[in-house]
């Protein structure tokens, strides 16, 4: 499963985002050049993007 992530757009922001996904303990890959974050789970994808939102990143 990919979500793009429309506002990330620099490193900080891909460090803020892997950290959000470690502390909730979902692996997934953050791709800062194509902004994504790529995970296998779609079961996953609502908590994934709830660790987003609590960031103040939405997934498009």
């Amino acid at each position: 499963m990919k979500l793009f992530i429309p506002n990330m757009g620099c490193k900080g922001c891909q460090t803020k985002i892997e950290e959000a996904l470690n502390k909730e303990n979902l692996k997934a890959k953050v791709v800062l050049k194509k902004k994504l974050v790529i995970f296998k789970d779609d079961s996953l994808e609502s908590q994934v993007r709830k660790a987003l939102d609590s960031i103040g990143y939405t997934a498009a």
